[in-house]
């Protein structure tokens, strides 16, 4: 003989056994939790991959070189100069290692004073090219370099950083 009590309880004690089984510690729903988790890192590493991809092909693959002369040969190994006399010219070269086109459109030089470990007296120099130059190779004038110290000098394409040097004028 039974009760209705007792068949109205039986299926909810039955769910009730069942969710504990499928929840871990604490009550807490394992399964769940794995999965929100493993989304989440996946996420995160795909930004990280694609971010590293643009960095890195953007610089690997522009060679921004300073020199005392004007660069003629680029297939020529140049290594940027790194002192420079007070009063002379600073030559740069904007290319991609690959001889290919530089693929942009803006080229900015930004020259900045060291004092004290703080870059002052930020200066920019810019150009407008075809998006198919294959090399930009100029120099920068004597008076940017009027101060005798040390000077950070950045080359962006499009706004995008592609390297960095800093050199000392005696």
């Amino acid at each position: 003989m039974t009760n209705g009590r007792n068949e109205i309880e039986g299926p909810k004690e039955r769910v009730k056994s069942e969710t504990a089984k499928s929840r871990g510690l604490g009550g807490l729903d394992m399964k769940n939790i794995a999965l929100k988790g493993g989304g989440a890192l996946a996420v995160v590493l795909i930004v990280i991959v694609v971010y590293m991809m643009m960095v890195a092909t953007t610089r690997g693959k522009v060679r921004f070189v300073l020199t005392d002369h004007e660069v003629q040969d680029v297939s020529q190994d140049i290594e940027s100069q790194k002192v420079f006399p007070a009063g002379s010219k600073v030559f740069f070269l904007v290319n991609k290692r690959n001889g290919r086109e530089l693929n942009a459109g803006h080229v900015v030089i930004e020259i900045g004073h060291e004092q004290g470990g703080k870059i002052e007296g930020v200066k920019q120099i810019s150009f407008e090219i075809d998006k198919d130059f294959t090399k930009l190779s100029s120099y920068i004038p004597v008076d940017y370099f009027r101060k005798k110290g040390k000077f950070s000098v950045k080359a962006f394409l499009d706004g995008k950083p592609v390297s960095s040097e800093v050199i000392d004028v005696e």
